[in-house]
């Protein structure tokens, strides 16, 4: 599928292999298993995180695979939102993590 993202550039999201993209993390909070970052429920939509040559792309979908939103993140915001979802970093990451926590 193609997405235009909001620096206008425009990924195919087929194109990613599963190691660069990353599933929004879901809880139950006793009604529905509701996204960790979004808040939203899987009936709603869905957040993936999708990271290729060193660029980091936010996108959001709902239930019937439309794009919802789609935004450039920068690594810095993809490193926290790897990190609040229980993922690891991708390599490319490690170095921008460790320079946050000192």
């Amino acid at each position: 599928m193609q997405v235009v993202v909001n620096d206008g550039s425009v990924i195919e999201t087929d194109s990613f292999d599963l190691n660069e993209r990353f599933e929004e993390e879901r809880y139950w909070n006793g009604f529905a298993h509701v996204g960790k970052c979004s808040y939203l429920s899987l009936e709603d939509s869905k957040q993936y995180l999708y990271c290729k040559k060193d660029k980091y792309y936010l996108i959001e979908f709902t239930v019937d695979s439309k794009v919802k939103f789609a935004k450039r993140l920068r690594p810095e915001h993809a490193v926290g939102w790897l990190l609040f979802n229980n993922h690891r970093l991708p390599a490319s990451l490690n170095k921008i993590a460790k320079s946050m926590t000192q």
